[in-house]
């Protein structure tokens, strides 16, 4: 829940962002919400893994693991994090549109 409320915020600043360079920013906000999904689920993997957490079989036991473990969820943010920044640097090297 809170990656949505983070994620909306920092949505922002990527329209703002694609404004300046004069690109669509709807096109770079979807960029952003999935770059930020999949380093999110990426993270969450790579943290599941390293806790030794590999056969999960149903989603109570990866419940359970994961309100037992909260670091899992916040290395999943942070992996999400990367992502958003990963579109803004993209977007941040794009050449300005003049017109």
């Amino acid at each position: 829940m809170i990656d949505i409320i983070i994620l909306f915020f920092l949505l922002k600043r990527i329209g703002r962002l694609a404004n300046e360079k004069g690109v669509s920013p709807t096109k770079w906000k979807i960029f952003a919400v999935l770059s930020w999904f999949i380093f999110e689920g990426i993270g969450v993997d790579f943290a599941l893994a390293w806790s030794g957490f590999t056969e999960i079989k149903n989603i109570n036991q990866a419940t359970n693991v994961i309100l037992n473990n909260p670091g899992i969820v916040l290395f999943g943010l942070f992996c999400g994090f990367g992502g958003y920044l990963l579109v803004r640097l993209i977007l941040e090297r794009k050449v300005s549109k003049e017109g």
